[in-house]
């Protein structure tokens, strides 16, 4: 992504977003596995890695949502049934309403469609004063080629492999501005966070394999952006924002800075030391974990 340094101008949209004071760039971001279903089972969950909360235990984002009474949706490109997806399916069907364009079902990652789809059906959706909407993107997942039209096969001049992923990369970043074109302008939007639930070895001709792993399998963009009124309304929690941007976090966390956005606190899952909307959210480097804990990030290098 250009927006972290590539050479390549893959991510324009975002990189042109980081002057925007509406935007947070978060540049330590890491993956608490490499798989897609361990991720967001923490991800989306109250449970993480440093934490004893068992996973049936632990309630979902949109089971705590629905509680404070925010209406749920939940729209996703990836498969509902198959090898990969059932369980987060599992937590997607709490949702209050649910749209899914991917009808394919088995062990092959396939698309039907582009997620650029999704944009048309965010167009329809009624306005409400309370709605968390999560959207499942297909994203850059392999197969890289099949992800992406072919207006967007600009970077022929790599390897093939890394080519069509950074071409995968380049798609990516046109529809989420066009998501957020499109949520940015509903009168009751407030806030949007990107973050991937993994990446690639693809340096090293790699996908994702907790096996093999990697370093490269486990850094991940996350980027929040926010409305006026948001920016307007809640300056202290910007700023505190602003000022973890550089700091070390995992994806399994996004449960506790979700719930602090939604505004949702004082339950026995507050936890100040994992949420990044916190000036108590711990950055010590030492703490922080991949692969479920086996791998302490500060290993990398």
């Amino acid at each position: 992504m250009s927006a972290y340094g590539y050479s390549l101008p893959t991510t324009p949209w975002l990189k042109e977003k980081l002057s925007d004071p509406h935007f947070i760039l978060y540049t330590r971001a890491y993956s608490c596995h490499v798989q897609t279903v361990q991720v967001l089972s923490q991800a989306l969950t109250a449970k993480n890695q440093y934490n004893e909360i068992p996973l049936e235990k632990a309630p979902s984002l949109i089971e705590c949502a629905k509680a404070a009474g925010f209406r749920t949706i939940w729209i996703s490109n990836q498969e509902k049934y198959s090898l990969y997806d059932t369980p987060t399916s599992v937590i997607a069907s709490e949702a209050d309403d649910q749209i899914w364009l991917n009808h394919n079902a088995g062990t092959d990652l396939k698309t039907e469609v582009y997620d650029g789809n999704i944009v048309s059906h965010l167009q329809s959706l009624p306005d409400s004063p309370r709605t968390l909407l999560i959207i499942h993107l297909m994203g850059n997942h392999r197969a890289y080629w099949e992800r992406y039209p072919k207006d967007f096969d600009r970077f022929e001049e790599n390897d093939w492999l890394t080519g069509t992923y950074d071409n995968s990369i380049l798609y990516n970043d046109y529809v989420v501005s066009e998501i957020y074109k499109v949520l940015q302008s509903r009168p009751d939007f407030q806030s949007m966070t990107y973050f991937s639930d993994h990446s690639e070895g693809i340096d090293e001709g790699l996908d994702h394999n907790a096996s093999i792993f990697t370093w490269s399998m486990t850094r991940i963009p996350l980027y929040m952006a926010f409305s006026d009124s948001y920016v307007e309304n809640h300056p202290d929690t910007l700023e505190t924002l602003k000022n973890h941007k550089d700091n070390l976090f995992t994806n399994d966390l996004i449960f506790n800075s979700m719930m602090s956005l939604l505004g949702i606190g004082n339950t026995k899952y507050d936890e100040p030391g994992n949420d990044l909307t916190s000036p108590a959210y711990d950055s010590n480097p030492d703490r922080f974990r991949t692969l479920f804990g086996e791998k302490r990030i500060i290993d990398e290098n």
